[in-house]
């Protein structure tokens, strides 16, 4: 305790988190009897958050107000200072800084970002009091919420489409803006709540999602129909996000898998059948998922073939994967084709098979005559009228495979090819 009407000597010296000793700086202090400081208080008239590393978070629409209290010598004026300069918040409050402050007249707020309060008192006798200083970080920016459903992220107001059983959950993050952030205090999510319908103050007690609690405490899942979600953010100081809206038709889980078809050349493949194609025919595949009622219809997501050749008595895979384009089989054999889909809901179709022999070998056709012949000058065969001539088709056996004669056709005199039937002779 210092004595009134007592000059005293202060040494002062400093030291930083680094150990840096500040050199020593001499200060008298006079005091007088009665002397007495004012003081000054500042109250924040909304949400206050405490910072990390000192000081306190606030919102930008929060108003800060000064009080300030003395002995019956009474106030005779409130100062304060924002991010004024280091030299003036060291010096503090006298009659020489004065002008650098504001005085004080009514609740005021600040803007978004850091700043640092200087702030104190002079009564009427004019003692000034010592400069006090606050850091306030001032955020002005509500949390940005998202919500997801089934995996995939959704964008306010739109209408979805997902299975019984499927997770719906809400994110937010407080973006940093103006170098603040005071972070995320709660998530607030209502199903299938009209808006405006939520009356007073939720007592927290009642099922979640619902107008008496609605508190996002983690993922949930939601029952078949259609529903509708309000959901919003709010920040450690007040800050709200905007009420965001998003509309989930939920249905049974898609249990069927999908249907796929292979063609030839375009032509369906029927299973049952050994059939020949020629060399260089295109496989095709298609994929449908059926749409059961009452549940949803997730979609093929992607079908595979595997493609195998005969090859020594032995099914060697020569091709295949997913499919993605049609396929051209060029070299002659047997093949068999193993195919099969997927659908979004992971559900997979039986594998189904087919197998055809490629033929790329013509017959071969040879001309007989019945009877004597012979060749003339220029190499034309000579037959008498009443000799008989006929045909002798075979299709030959290239690489295990031969589809078998179909058709011989020849033509007469340069005429259109005919299909031959039985054996003839020619006008004389």
């Amino acid at each position: 305790t210092l004595s009134p009407a007592t000059t005293y000597f202060f040494a002062i010296r400093t030291l930083d988190s680094a150990g840096n000793l500040s050199a020593v700086s001499n200060v008298a202090a006079a005091l007088t009897t009665g002397f007495t400081l004012p003081r000054t208080r500042l109250a924040y008239l909304g949400p206050v958050w405490p910072a990390d590393t000192g000081g306190v978070y606030i919102s930008s629409s929060t108003g800060l107000s000064l009080t300030a209290s003395t002995s019956a010598a009474g106030i005779s004026a409130i100062y304060f200072g924002i991010d004024l300069p280091a030299e003036i918040m060291a010096a503090g409050l006298s009659n020489a800084t004065t002008g650098a402050f504001s005085v004080y007249s009514g609740t005021f707020t600040l803007a978004e970002g850091a700043h640092l309060i200087g702030y104190g008192s002079v009564n009427n006798a004019g003692n000034y009091e010592f400069l006090k200083k606050r850091t306030v970080f001032v955020d002005g920016t509500p949390p940005e919420a998202q919500l997801a459903a089934g995996g995939s992220t959704l964008t306010a107001g739109t209408t979805a489409y997902i299975t019984a059983g499927n997770a719906v959950s809400i994110t937010a993050v407080d973006p940093v803006s103006n170098g603040v952030a005071s972070g995320v205090k709660a998530v607030h999510y209502v199903v299938d709540a009209a808006p405006g319908s939520c009356p007073g103050e939720p007592a927290f007690t009642g099922p979640a999602g619902t107008c008496d609690n609605p508190l996002y405490a983690g993922p949930f899942t939601l029952p078949v129909g259609t529903h509708t979600i309000r959901y919003t953010a709010f920040d450690n100081v007040g800050n709200r996000t905007p009420v965001k809206t998003v509309r989930l038709t939920v249905a049974a889980p898609d249990l069927t898998p999908p249907v796929t078809r292979l063609y030839v050349n375009g032509i369906f493949a029927s299973s049952g059948t050994v059939e020949y194609i020629q060399a260089g025919s295109t496989i095709t595949l298609t994929a449908s998922d059926p749409l059961v009622e009452g549940a949803v219809n997730s979609g093929v997501a992607f079908s595979t073939i595997t493609v195998a050749k005969l090859i020594s008595q032995n099914w060697v895979t020569v091709g295949g994967g997913v499919y993605s384009m049609p396929i051209v089989i060029n070299g002659e054999g047997r093949y068999a084709f193993h195919y099969r889909s997927v659908d979004n809901a992971g559900n997979w179709e039986p594998q189904k098979s087919r197998v055809r022999r490629v033929d790329g070998t013509p017959p071969v056709t040879e001309l007989l005559v019945y009877g004597s012949s012979a060749t003339d000058a220029q190499g034309n065969l000579v037959v008498a009228a009443d000799h008989y001539i006929s045909f002798i088709s075979s299709d030959p056996v290239s690489h295990g495979v031969a589809s078998g004669l179909k058709d011989a056709l020849f033509s007469l005199d340069g005429g259109p090819f005919e299909a031959f039937s039985s054996t003839f002779t020619l006008a004389g």
